[in-house]
C-alpha cells in the first residue's frame, strides 16, 4: 500500500522487487500487488508494473488517466483490502519500509 504524502514509492518498489528475484529460489514464483494511495500528492503517471514482480492494483490503474478527479474506491472494495490489512497486522509479518528519499520532507522515515 501506497502513501498519501509526496514520496519516492517508485524507488521502494525497485528494491523490493530486486528482492523478490533475488530470493526466487527460496520464495518462488510471487508477485506482490502494489495499491498506490488513490489521492497521493505525487503526480507521477501510475505504471501498470514496476519491475518483473510487482503489479499495480487494477482498480487504481483504471483511474490513473483521469487526474480531473480523485478516485473514490467503492466501498465494497474496502472490505477486501481491510481483510487483508487485518491479516498482515494481526496474523503475518510484514514489512514496513522507512527510507529517507532525500528529496521530499514528507518522507517515510520523517514521517
Amino acid at each position: 500500500m501506497g502513501t498519501a504524502l509526496d514520496f519516492d514509492e517508485e524507488a521502494i518498489l525497485a528494491l523490493i522487487d530486486d528482492v523478490v528475484e533475488k530470493n526466487k529460489n527460496i520464495w518462488g514464483d510471487i508477485k506482490i500487488i502494489f495499491r498506490p494511495h488513490p489521492w497521493r500528492q505525487n503526480n507521477s503517471a501510475v505504471e501498470s508494473s514496476y519491475g518483473v514482480n510487482i503489479i499495480t492494483d487494477p482498480q487504481i490503474l483504471a483511474a490513473n488517466n483521469d487526474k480531473s478527479t480523485k478516485i473514490q474506491p467503492r466501498l465494497e472494495y474496502y472490505s477486501g483490502l481491510l481483510g487483508l490489512v487485518g491479516g498482515l497486522i494481526f496474523y503475518k509479518q510484514f514489512l514496513a519500509f522507512v527510507r529517507d528519499d532525500s528529496q521530499h520532507i514528507t518522507n517515510m522515515r520523517n514521517a
